[in-house]
């Protein structure tokens, strides 16, 4: 929807037109147009949509791609770095990830102070992870918080710290098989079983992050129990996958969440430092509250 008066984003499209959700144009700098996706519903609305993917979304895309934006408005797209770029630049902003998960449950973690830098700085990424709210827990902390100064990396352009092309060697959207949550990508599925997962997946709505959360009900051997806690978080399905959040793991007892459980488990490393297949998995749990 076009408007003769040059809305920046989809936020004055709410204060001043009283829009309805769907695609419009906007000027962020007062003359360049853009065609986004508005949100006017969630958290009241106002905000501009910059990804939308399921698990049909494509990201081995170029420079060029990320850049200009691709996809369809109406369904898998990226809005592109320039757009986002003078969305973001000289402005307070907030980002809203909407999170679904396996069950069909959605959740949500939002974040200030997010913007990204210009091309010739290769659209460097800043976001403040501290400003944590939501429901979903705050799972991007530890993922962002190293992202927080880094350059873009594509499958032609290569800005991260790695020896090797992270795009390439993670698929180009970037960190789906490092726990960037999502509607689970079925080709990463295929190949490790564990796909878009949050650092921390969700907590209960009366959990603080600190907390120690255990489900579904303990009992041996069981197959895709998740253990929480605010320092050490696991994954663990029996045969397939267990992720840490630590450098080494020499296969020895795991002490977790302040020794009220205690994990011993046989893996060997795949994929990633902090990603091991496990042949084994056996857990004790004391004082379990």
């Amino acid at each position: 929807m076009t408007s003769p008066i040059r809305y920046k984003d989809c936020k004055e499209w709410r204060l001043y037109a009283a829009a309805s959700t769907g695609v419009y144009d906007i000027y962020p700098d007062g003359k360049t147009r853009i065609t986004v996706f508005c949100d006017q519903v969630t958290d009241a609305g106002g905000w501009t949509v910059v990804l939308s993917r399921n698990g049909s979304f494509d990201g081995n895309k170029t420079w060029d791609d990320y850049k200009r934006g691709f996809g369809n408005l109406r369904g898998n797209f990226w809005l592109g770095n320039e757009n986002i770029y003078l969305l973001t630049v000289n402005k307070i902003n907030e980002v809203w990830f909407k999170l679904q998960s396996t069950k069909g449950v959605w959740f949500y973690a939002s974040y200030r102070n997010v913007n990204i830098g210009t091309e010739s700085d290769g659209y460097r990424f800043h976001m403040n992870v501290t400003s944590y709210y939501g429901n979903a827990g705050n799972s991007f902390k530890r993922n962002f918080g190293r992202l927080d100064g880094i350059r873009f990396t594509t499958i032609d352009m290569d800005n991260d710290y790695s020896s090797r092309n992270c795009a390439i060697y993670h698929g180009g959207d970037c960190m789906k098989c490092l726990r960037c949550n999502g509607v689970l990508n079925p080709l990463l599925c295929d190949r490790i079983k564990i796909c878009d997962q949050t650092e921390q997946p969700p907590y209960s709505p009366d959990l603080a992050p600190s907390d120690f959360h255990l489900f579904p009900k303990m009992k041996e051997a069981i197959s895709g129990t998740h253990f929480h806690s605010y320092d050490d978080v696991i994954f663990a399905v029996d045969g397939f996958l267990v992720s840490l959040d630590k450098e080494f793991f020499n296969s020895e007892a795991l002490n977790v969440a302040r020794g009220e459980a205690f994990i011993t488990i046989k893996c060997v490393r795949r994929f990633h430092p902090r990603i091991f297949l496990c042949a084994h998995l056996r857990y004790d749990v004391i004082n379990l509250t």
